[in-house]
């Protein structure tokens, strides 16, 4: 399952696809894990992480993540 990145997707979706590869992937805390990458791949913290959830990202922020 590929995060969608040339679709104009929003943060908080991207989370929770990473968070439901984590969890297949028999990872402990796969939501935790999710917003601790994207925090840093995108340079959040976690009070920008919850700000920034409806922020749609750029192809090229969605393909970081990938």
């Amino acid at each position: 399952m590929a995060l969608p990145g040339s679709e104009a997707i929003p943060l908080r979706q991207i989370v929770d696809a990473l968070a439901r590869r984590f969890q297949a992937a028999g990872v402990d805390s796969p939501v935790l894990s999710a917003r601790l990458l994207a925090g840093h791949v995108l340079g959040l913290d976690r009070t920008g992480l919850a700000t920034a959830r409806d922020r749609v990202l750029s192809p090229e922020e969605a393909e970081r993540l990938e």
